[in-house]
């Protein structure tokens, strides 16, 4: 499973999904699970300089120490410091196995961890997410998950996000600009009574927009600006061998958020 979120990006083996996600580019959280005993938790904290890790670290322990307290369980907690930051792990309400480190790249503390509501072995998920976690100074990032997978410029603010059988969707915004990258899973299905520009044009819910078919399985909808309403660029593409359809939708007011066909490289 690949994961990219504000800048994250995570290369995980096994059918891994999002239980939990909140905040923004910022500050947040996300929870994988999978069919297994043991999850992953990513948090993020963005700041303008380095802070002070240990301090953060022992803030942590705090509030899970007041949880487990809480819940009238036994908390342990154990750290050690090493090049890259903090290693830890503890138990309270649960298990957990944890990184703490500061991402030059994009500014953030960042704070990984393996969990496990039973006493489960924590250090081999733990190294084998912490060594597929990275972070890039590109202009363009990933946003990956269940399948969708596009490359957006920085900068973008999630909006709404749908996670459905069959379907995921992303919407996102950037100034006046609004734009949103869906996946569509069982494509012969979907393409089995309509070519693919009528069934890009439905999607679009641009019925009597511009289509531009660039090959079988590639097409655009356009609708040019006028002096009320912003331009409008959709680009649709087949996957045959995933059985599935991307679509990246934008009413954009800057060129930045133009939809390009890169957007939509693997």
């Amino acid at each position: 499973m690949k994961l990219g979120w504000y800048g994250f990006e995570l290369d995980l083996d096994g059918d891994w999904a999002p239980a939990a996600v909140n905040g923004n580019r910022a500050s947040g959280y996300l929870r994988l699970a999978s069919g297994g005993k043991v999850g992953l938790q990513l948090r993020w904290e963005a700041a303008k300089s380095q802070p002070n890790l240990q301090r953060a670290l022992e803030q942590y322990s705090a509030k899970l120490q007041k949880d487990a307290k809480r819940s009238k369980q036994k908390f342990t907690f154990e750290s050690e410091s090493d090049v890259r930051g903090f290693a830890y792990r503890y138990s309270g309400t649960g298990f957990g196995r944890g990184r703490l480190w500061w991402d030059e790249n994009t500014s953030r503390t960042v704070f990984l961890e393996a969990i496990s509501k039973e006493n489960e072995s924590l250090l081999a998920p733990l190294r084998k997410s912490f060594s597929a976690f990275r972070t890039t100074e590109q202009d363009t990032e990933c946003w990956a998950v269940l399948g969708l997978c596009v490359w957006l410029p920085r900068g973008a603010e999630v909006t709404k996000r749908v996670f459905v059988a069959g379907r995921t969707h992303l919407a996102f915004k950037s100034g006046r600009s609004e734009f949103w990258a869906e996946r569509w899973g069982l494509a012969d299905q979907l393409l089995k009574k309509h070519p693919l520009e009528t069934w890009a044009k439905s999607v679009t819910r641009l019925p009597k927009a511009k289509t531009v078919v660039v090959s079988e399985n590639l097409v655009e909808v356009l609708r040019p600006k006028t002096w009320f309403r912003p331009a409008v660029k959709a680009l649709v593409s087949v996957d045959e061998a995933q059985n599935q359809i991307s679509v990246v939708y934008s009413e954009f007011r800057e060129s930045k958020w133009e939809p390009q066909w890169d957007w939509l490289k693997k």
